[in-house]
């Protein structure tokens, strides 16, 4: 597909119902919708009336929650809820009160559903386990001595075995 302008595309997502979502670094673009004919469907930022128009810098991983429910991850902007039925955003970061609410940092690098439906977010300053019904956040990070902790903090990927074990990409 050619774009009228220059822009990376981050993230390919297909959806459950054929659809392509793509995750753009645009300051005018955060989401592009493909339909299945591949013609743009819908493009858009990742903003609400309530927030800064470059809200949502930069997509850089997503994940089908249920079908029309995307969360998506962002460079610095943390992790977004997008329902496109209810044209409803919700906005997840470093800033969020209570803390069991708050991401341990805004730059999101992958998210993963296990076999078992937990939701990984991996980040640049730890692993955090996603409770989509309660909306609450989980953090695991490298504890000094611990040979069982994570290896290190900043998560670059994850990938689950076939054997359900999780593979933590980090440095």
């Amino acid at each position: 597909y050619q774009f009228k302008e220059a822009m990376s595309i981050y993230s390919i997502l297909r959806a459950s119902n054929g659809d392509l979502w793509l995750g753009a670094a645009s300051p005018d673009v955060g989401l592009i919708k493909l339909g299945k004919d591949k013609s743009v469907q819908n493009s858009f930022k990742l903003a609400n009336d309530t927030l800064p128009p470059q809200r949502v810098r930069s997509v850089r991983c997503m994940m089908e929650l249920r079908p029309g429910v995307l969360l998506v991850g962002t460079r610095n902007d943390g992790l977004v809820k997008y329902d496109e039925w209810r044209h409803e955003m919700t906005y997840y970061s470093m800033d969020e009160e209570p803390e069991n609410r708050r991401l341990q940092n805004n730059y999101i690098t992958s998210i993963v559903r296990d076999a078992s439906g937990n939701i990984w977010i991996g980040t640049n300053q730890g692993l955090a386990l996603f409770n989509s019904q309660t909306e609450e956040f989980l953090t695991f990070k490298h504890e000094f001595g611990n040979p069982h902790s994570l290896i290190a903090d900043h998560i670059y990927c994850i990938k689950e075995m076939n054997d359900g074990t999780l593979w933590i990409g980090a440095d």
